[in-house]
């Protein structure tokens, strides 16, 4: 879970679009969210992934639903409020249900930042505080056949790809030309952790935690290859990523 910056309202989502869409859904409960310009924005907002699990969205069978934060069946008022929109996998759509998050407190990643309310470790999330802990229990944000084994094989690979080019990189120290390539094996790295990617939160947290990630980093660094654009990806990264516990 990342924390999402939500866009303005669509222009077509006026004031008087939404008291009729409202009214709509109150007289015969049609399904007026479920737009072509809501959806594109909502996608666009959280890079075509679930807003709590990260799980892409739109591919290989995976279908967007829109999520209301407060559900509409307890607060029809809001059924197409901006604020109150957000893009959803079926399952965590199905596991949150008609919770009532007025009553009870939950984390909207569009109202707060997630990394104050939980660490990671072995990738799961660990929560800080009640909160997250209720967040945690009713989305199952570390189920293991659905989440938990997908975050590992991506964040494996990661490691695995790290560790080799610690290797390399120790053994190009002297070679500034090769030590070039090692450099472009990192930016690529980077890249894989940043807030477009699926399950990036985690993920990100994993890799750049990793011991010889830290080791790499310091190495270019030292050799005085460390440049902008490194330092531009890896400050994204941070800002999504956990801290271990």
């Amino acid at each position: 879970m990342i924390y999402i910056k939500r866009p303005s309202r669509p222009e077509k989502l006026t004031d008087a679009e939404a008291e009729k869409l409202t009214q709509e859904y109150k007289d015969d409960h049609k399904v007026v969210w479920n737009k072509g310009y809501i959806k594109d924005t909502l996608l666009e907002m959280t890079h075509n992934k679930c807003c709590y699990c990260e799980s892409p969205l739109n591919e290989q069978g995976a279908y967007m639903e829109i999520e209301h934060f407060h559900p509409k069946s307890l607060y029809p008022d809001e059924v197409v409020k901006w604020e109150n929109l957000l893009p959803i996998c079926k399952t965590c759509n199905i596991n949150k249900s008609s919770y009532d998050t007025k009553k009870c407190n939950f984390i909207d990643p569009s109202e707060v930042n997630p990394k104050s309310y939980f660490w990671t470790k072995n990738f799961r999330y660990v929560p800080k505080n009640e909160v997250a802990k209720e967040t945690l229990r009713v989305l199952r944000l570390n189920s293991v056949d659905r989440l938990m084994v997908k975050r590992f094989e991506i964040g494996s690979v990661l490691q695995d790809k790290v560790e080799s080019l610690f290797q390399s990189v120790t053994d190009h120290v002297k070679n500034p030309n090769k030590l070039i390539s090692d450099v472009n094996e990192l930016r690529a790295l980077l890249e894989l952790v940043q807030p477009t990617e699926n399950y990036s939160a985690v993920i990100s947290s994993v890799f750049l935690n990793d011991k010889n990630y830290r080791q790499v980093k310091e190495l270019i660094k030292g050799n005085g290859y460390w440049d902008d654009s490194l330092e531009e990806l890896e400050n994204v990264a941070k800002n999504i990523a956990f801290d271990e516990e």
